[in-house]
This record gives C-alpha cells, structure tokens and sequence, in this order.
C-alpha cells in the first residue's frame, strides 16, 4: 500500500518508509499507516453512532454491557489493560475497538450515567 501512496505523492517507490510515516516535527511527512488510519475511522464511526443513540448505538451499548461482566471487573472494560482481560471476552465490535485502541494510547472514557 505504501508503493501507491508514495506513487500519488510523486515519489520514488524505494522512497524510505520511516521518513514518509514519522512525524512532521521529526522531519518526516506524518503520512499515517493504513493500520493507524483504520483505528481512527473506527473511532470516529463509533462515536457517531453512541451520540446519535438509534438502534446502532443501542446494539453497541447492548455489546458493551456483554463485554464488562465477561471481564469480571466493576472498572469500565475500557480502561483495563487490554494484554490482560481481552483473552476472556467474546470478540465484538467494541471488543475489538478496545484492543486496537489501547496500543495506540488512546484512551476511552465514558461517563458512569452512560457505561
């Protein structure tokens, strides 16, 4: 994928893939990884849905609620160390959001009200 994104940046395919992924401020040109890109889509996609609160929203919220007692922990699965508690827990959606975004040091916190 990194040979199309260079080719429509002009650039040589051989261009080095540490430059083209490292940050501006490090003198790179801050292109995200399609993992990176696709963990942030995911995100967006899901706070869509949860502020929209129709029957998506209800389906995430019914997920989530299987997910938290599979874990066995009054903490908001989201907030547990992922390496830890994802072995025990059904793969779902959200599941799955969560073990994607905690490598990426993203944090997800919810309001007691809502989780």
């Amino acid at each position: 994928v990194d040979r199309e994104v260079l080719h429509i940046l002009g650039m040589n395919e051989h261009f080095p893939r540490a430059v083209l992924h490292a940050p501006l401020l490090d003198g790179g040109l801050g292109c995200a990884t399609i993992h990176a890109q696709h963990v942030v889509d995911k995100l967006i996609l899901f706070l869509h849905h949860m502020r929209e609160d129709g029957q998506v929203a209800q389906a995430l919220s019914a997920s989530m609620s299987t997910t938290q007692p599979e874990c066995g922990s009054a903490t908001p699965f989201f907030e547990l160390p992922v390496d830890t508690w994802y072995p025990f827990v059904t793969p779902t959606w959200t599941s799955h959001l969560w073990r994607e975004c905690q490598p990426q040091g993203i944090e997800m916190k919810f309001h007691s009200e809502h989780f």
